[in-house]
């Protein structure tokens, strides 16, 4: 429901019964259903409603949601409203996918990119390409997706300049799909700090200086990750102040330059050697004035410590805001059959429910006079195209039924009547299914009255 603050139930109740207001969870512009029954109606409507007046007594509305069903069994709805019968897929299919995940081009933001597939039936094969902006708008970020073609003219431009950076569901559908970012705020990412070269297992952690607290806008240098060079000779200054030589660098990942560090050290180990029990004071000039951005520090581990050597290097990770020059790129592959794969889940065809007992629990009522309403059972797990000769133990034949449906739909409903138009009787019946594309399969269900 929208994020506005009205939220719980309306304190005016109708015979007991109080209308919920929602949990001020924000809009939702999607939802799957995940506990449905293959070949059973369900029924979905969305509508908008009002909070209604307490003080006068004026109940919440809703817009209208319909749903009718005639004396023949046909279903009308209004535009709020839908209703749709799921099954199993055709045998051999393969959902569509984002080949690989998401691939970084360039750039260093951390933040959450997802791709989202809402509809797989309208995902198709094609490159994408995400790119971030904080430059061509004073303090504002934004981003543009695009649809890559196999040359520049042919780049097609989805959406631009989207500044949805809290995973709201916002951004536009394309190809059955919808792009989500959480953009990340400055802080220490512990995840990506550490030693990524040699064997030494001091523990890092960073911490941002407080003068940065609240600090919103990009410069350069800041914010940054960055990266410990171990056994490079260097400088340790603070401030405008040369204080000693000391065995590391450190580099800003981003920009490639080296960074002004200040090695702290206890006064009874003073070596100017960076080591369990230091750390390091990042600097930048800003505004004239060097100031410290984060403090490194470097702790000795509970087991027994394995010092850096000369050669070794630790990241120091820090989360970064999307910036202009991030860039990422991911593939989609539209939904497919594969034929192999398909003649290998031929075994999984089945009649549903087997035995036939009675009824079944996705049979609709009879409408217009008394008595039970059709009677049905489905073959699932068919390939696309198939013929499914149906035959009493004797090889009598009962009817020939002719499956021709697209990838997403295996499933084939039967009224149990012959080719004559009487209705099945009770007994065992052999099934036989033959698909050109697929190969041949035999099975069995029963009916039980």
């Amino acid at each position: 429901d929208y994020a506005n603050g009205v939220q719980g139930f309306f304190n005016v109740d109708v015979h007991g019964i109080e209308y919920y207001l929602g949990g001020d969870t924000g809009l939702k512009h999607s939802w799957v259903d995940t506990d449905v029954k293959n070949g059973v109606d369900y029924y979905y409507a969305v509508v908008s409603y009002d909070r209604g007046w307490e003080e006068k007594n004026i109940l919440p509305s809703e817009c209208t949601k319909v749903i009718v069903k005639n004396n023949a069994g046909q279903v009308t709805v209004d535009k709020n409203t839908v209703y749709v019968t799921p099954n199993a897929p055709a045998a051999g299919y393969v959902p569509p996918e984002i080949g690989g995940g998401l691939h970084r081009i360039q750039g260093f933001g951390t933040g959450d990119i997802s791709i989202n597939i809402i509809n797989p039936s309208l995902v198709t094969d094609g490159e994408y390409r995400i790119s971030f902006d904080d430059t061509t708008r004073q303090d504002t970020l934004s981003y543009s997706l695009s649809k890559i073609g196999s040359e520049p003219i042919d780049t097609v431009m989805i959406f631009r300049d989207s500044e949805a950076f809290l995973n709201e569901d916002v951004n536009p559908l394309f190809a059955g799909m919808r792009l989500q970012v959480r953009n990340d705020t400055v802080a220490p990412d512990p995840e990506n700090t550490g030693w990524v070269q040699g064997a030494s297992n001091v523990l890092i952690y960073a911490e941002r200086d407080s003068y940065w607290d609240g600090f919103s806008r990009r410069i350069d240098g800041f914010p940054a990750c960055y990266e410990v060079q171990y056994g490079v000779l260097d400088s340790s200054i603070l401030k405008n102040s040369f204080k000693h030589l000391s065995d590391f660098r450190v580099i800003d990942r981003i920009s490639g330059k080296k960074v002004r560090t200040y090695l702290w050290e206890p006064l009874e180990s003073r070596d100017s050697l960076l080591s369990a029990g230091d750390y390091l004071r990042l600097q930048l000039k800003f505004n004239g004035i060097w100031r410290d951005t984060w403090r490194v520090y470097f702790v000795a581990p509970e087991e027994d410590m394995i010092v850096p050597e000369d050669g070794d290097v630790a990241n120091i990770g820090i989360h970064l805001p999307f910036r202009s020059g991030d860039e990422f790129a991911f593939t989609s592959f539209a939904a497919e059959v594969d034929q192999e794969l398909a003649q290998h889940q031929l075994r999984d065809i089945a009649v549903v429910p087997n035995p036939y007992v009675a009824a079944a629990s996705w049979e609709n009522q009879r409408m217009s006079a008394s008595g039970r309403g059709e009677r049905k059972i489905n073959f699932i797990h068919l390939p696309q195209q198939a013929e499914i000769s149906i035959f009493n133990v004797s090889g009598d034949h009962i009817i020939t039924l002719d499956h021709n449906a697209g990838m997403d739909d295996g499933a084939l409903a039967w009224n149990l009547q012959t080719k004559d138009g009487l209705d099945l009787a009770p007994g065992v019946y052999v099934y036989y299914i033959d698909s050109q594309q697929t190969g041949n399969f035999i099975g069995k269900f029963a009916v039980i009255k």
